[in-house]
C-alpha cells in the first residue's frame, strides 16, 4: 500500500502533489521539501502585522535570508548531501511559495483587521 493513500498521511497537500508528479521520486521530493522550507521559513510575515512589505527589514536580515537561499538552492541544484533537483524545478518551487506567501499575509491583514489587531 502507498504512504500516500488520503486520509492516512500526514504530507502537506503541496508534498503530496510533488509525489504524484511522474518522474519524482521520493529522494527527490524531500530535495524539494528542504527548498521549501527555506525559503517559506524565513519569516517576514511574523514580523508585521500590516502587509509585510509595508516595513524595511534589517540589512542583516535580507543578507542572512539571501545566503539561505542561496547556499539551499547551490546544494539542490549541485545535489550536495541530497538528492540534485533541476534548477527550473526549485524555481517553480520558489515561485509557487512565493506566491503562497503573499496569499497568505492578504489572509493575515484581513483577519487582523477584523479581529482589530493592529
Amino acid at each position: 500500500m502507498s504512504p500516500y493513500v488520503a486520509g492516512t498521511n500526514t504530507l502537506p497537500l503541496s508534498i503530496h502533489i510533488i509525489c504524484r508528479l511522474p518522474g519524482y521520486d521520493l529522494p527527490q521530493v524531500q530535495t524539494l521539501v528542504l527548498v521549501m522550507l527555506v525559503v517559506a521559513g524565513l519569516g517576514y510575515l511574523v514580523r508585521e502585522c500590516r502587509h509585510f512589505w509595508r516595513s524595511v527589514p534589517s540589512a542583516w536580515l535580507v543578507l542572512t535570508s539571501v545566503l539561505d537561499i542561496a547556499i539551499g538552492v547551490i546544494l539542490a541544484t549541485r545535489g550536495i548531501l541530497m538528492t540534485a533537483v533541476s534548477p527550473l524545478t526549485i524555481a517553480a518551487v520558489i515561485l509557487t511559495v512565493l506566491i503562497y506567501l503573499l496569499a497568505v499575509d492578504v489572509a493575515k491583514v484581513g483577519i487582523f483587521g477584523a479581529l482589530g489587531v493592529r
